[in-house]
Parts: C-alpha cells; sequence; structure tokens
C-alpha cells in the first residue's frame, strides 16, 4: 500500500533521473552524484558524438533540422530540471502533501496505489514505445544499409534526446494531472 505521493512518483522519478531529468539524492539533499553524473553524459554525448557526427555530415549535405532542434530542447529541459525546476517540483510535492493531510484529516480517501499502478502503467507503455521504435528503425537501416555496429549505435544515440523529451513530458503531464 503506497501511503504518501512521494512514494507513488517515485517510480517515474527514478526512471528520469536515469536520464538526467531529475536530481536523484543519494544523500537528501545532497545531489552531487546526479549533477556529476548528468554533466558525464551530455558531456560524453556532445563532445565525442554530436559535434563530430555534424561535422562530419554538415560538410556533405545540411542535416535535419528537427534532430537539432530536439536536441536543444532536451539540453534546455535538463538544464531547468536540474536548477530551477526541480526545486519547484519539491515544493509543489510538499504543498500537496500538506493539502493531502488536510483531506485525510476530513476522512477523504487517498487513491495513491492507483496513481502508482498507472505510473507504472506509463513506464512500460514508454518503454515498449521506445523499443518498438528502435526495432523499427533498426529494420529500415538493415533494409538499406549493410549492418554494422557503428551504424546502430550512431542511430540509437541520435534518437537519445526524442526519448528524453518524451519522458520529460510524461513527468510533467503526470504531476499536471495531480495538480488539476
Amino acid at each position: 500500500m503506497t501511503k504518501t505521493l512521494q512514494t507513488a512518483l517515485a517510480p517515474l522519478l527514478i526512471i528520469g533521473s536515469f536520464c538526467s531529468l531529475g536530481l536523484f539524492e543519494y544523500f537528501l539533499r545532497q545531489p552531487y552524484l546526479s549533477c556529476l553524473y548528468t554533466l558525464t553524459i551530455w558531456s560524453y554525448f556532445t563532445y565525442f558524438f554530436y559535434y563530430p557526427f555534424y561535422i562530419v555530415y554538415w560538410l556533405n549535405k545540411v542535416y535535419d533540422l528537427r534532430d537539432i532542434i530536439t536536441t536543444i530542447i532536451a539540453i534546455i529541459s535538463i538544464l531547468l530540471s536540474h536548477y530551477h525546476l526541480n526545486n519547484e517540483l519539491k515544493m509543489c510535492l510538499h504543498e500537496l502533501s500538506v493539502i493531502d493531510d488536510t483531506l485525510e484529516a476530513l476522512d477523504v480517501p487517498k487513491e495513491y496505489q492507483r496513481l502508482r499502478n498507472f505510473i507504472i502503467r506509463i513506464i512500460i507503455g514508454w518503454i515498449v514505445c521506445t523499443f518498438y521504435y528502435i526495432a523499427y528503425l533498426l529494420f529500415l537501416v538493415s533494409c538499406d544499409y549493410e549492418i554494422n555496429f557503428n551504424d546502430i549505435f550512431y542511430s540509437l544515440l541520435m534518437q537519445y534526446p526524442k526519448y528524453v523529451n518524451i519522458l520529460s513530458i510524461l513527468i510533467w503531464g503526470t504531476i499536471l494531472r495531480l495538480v488539476y
């Protein structure tokens, strides 16, 4: 039985923290490892993949503007979630906990278990859609080219910001569903 709002939202926030969308505080109120993790992941993507990839392909043709915009949006959403939105999220969750305690004093039943089951279904749906899209992408690549590991790796890395943006939308959509 899920008793608090934070435990109901925990699966979604933990998955988001692995994609660098939130601060997973290993020691309470000390998110240093999470900041280091995010800095490492996005520095690796930027300096070892995106810059060389766009430099090589930019000389041959102008690459898809949609991928560039998706990458920029993913980086901006990660920076905002680390510095500004994480504090607002904590404050919002605290205020929702106060409201829920008030409703509990009035004997209004809480539905955290239903919310937790809904969040787990959201995560499973996100994972299924992500793997379906990856399989579809690999099928398209295998039909056109002879597959090698580098092509698969590059095609997955090009799609990573899209998956991060979708997960960010799911997290904030769930929180806005609670508020309104």
